[in-house]
């Protein structure tokens, strides 16, 4: 078996969940969760934690495999092709209903057409943040000195294309204002120049770059998507800039043609081993707030979002790297 995969085994009866699925005669083997990224990531983290939860509930092995490459496509490509019998799964984040667009010609599925989705599993909450050093403490205050010298802030993301890039030509379009990007290879990179007062702004996750924020060493502007459970008072950019909306969600998917009552055995699974247990509160140490939306849900948001994005990336002419 390849170095990069992990067997997580499945619980032996008497487990911590009562109630198992497994009784109806599926699944009836091993199920795969793929995940599109390299191990370690937070991707993989979320996969791993819930792989281990699904396996004690379903007393079944459930193998984590991580077929990283192509900005995800590789992995999901992989979801894509296999057997709709619900025995193979695959994890989604942003990227996903991004790459629709940023990479069209290039996929070998369909995002819209080629899946069965099952559930958001999360949402990781997205920050814009300052060097204190600009004298912004505001995005009020951010866009006035935007608009009073175009071009002139910068801002840092992980790459072209990246969900970080797009939220801030999303802010730059919404806004009416103009602003430089700056790609780099990842995010600690972006991270380390705006601490040295190279960079101007940075879209991050929120929970990662906290730390910097409770030292004074970065400051909070806005929350780029929703308003975070745990901050009921936090400032969300579309109270500034209206119907801006840049938030990042993790979801599971499977090939299409997964039989409804399957996606729904899945989904129900997903949403009872992330509401109590040790994967649900491992994904809130990692920052997340679970969400466990139906698979309808899921789809909504998914064609939502390549309507959104994909309309920037053609207005503006984004091309993948």
């Amino acid at each position: 078996m390849p170095d990069r995969r992990q067997l997580i085994v499945a619980c032996a009866a008497g487990g911590w969940m009562s109630t198992c699925p497994a009784e109806t005669g599926w699944p009836d083997s091993q199920v795969t969760l793929v995940v599109p990224f390299p191990a370690g990531g937070p991707a993989d983290t979320v996969a791993r934690n819930l792989a281990e939860a699904l396996a004690r509930r379903w007393k079944q092995p459930v193998l984590v495999d991580n077929k990283a490459g192509a900005g995800g496509v590789i992995g999901t490509a992989a979801v894509a092709r296999a057997k709709p019998d619900g025995h193979t799964l695959g994890i989604a984040i942003s990227a996903h209903p991004i790459n629709q667009t940023l990479r069209a010609g290039q996929l070998p599925f369909d995002v819209l057409r080629d899946f069965s989705y099952i559930t958001m599993i999360a949402k990781q909450h997205v920050a814009l943040v300052a060097r204190p050093s600009l004298g912004v403490d505001s995005v009020t205050a951010m866009l006035a000195l935007a608009r009073r010298s175009p071009g002139t802030l910068s801002y840092g993301s992980p790459g072209i294309g990246t969900s970080a890039h797009l939220a801030g030509e999303l802010l730059k379009r919404d806004a009416g204002v103009e602003m430089t990007h700056i790609p780099f290879k990842g995010s600690a990179p972006a991270v380390t120049e705006l601490l040295a007062g190279r960079l101007d702004l940075l879209f991050d996750v929120a929970h990662s770059i906290a730390p910097y924020v409770q030292q004074g060493r970065m400051t909070l502007l806005a929350y780029a998507g929703d308003v975070p459970k745990n901050a009921p008072n936090a400032v969300v950019m579309s109270s500034i800039v209206p119907g801006y909306w840049a938030g990042s969600v993790m979801g599971l998917l499977a090939p299409r043609g997964v039989a409804p009552e399957r996606v729904d055995l899945i989904r129900q699974a997903v949403a009872e081993v992330l509401a109590a247990g040790p994967a649900g509160e491992a994904l809130t140490r990692m920052g997340l707030e679970i969400i466990a939306s139906t698979p309808a849900e899921y789809k909504q948001h998914i064609e939502q979002e390549v309507s959104k994005w994909g309309r920037l990336i053609r207005e503006k002419g984004i091309r993948a790297e």
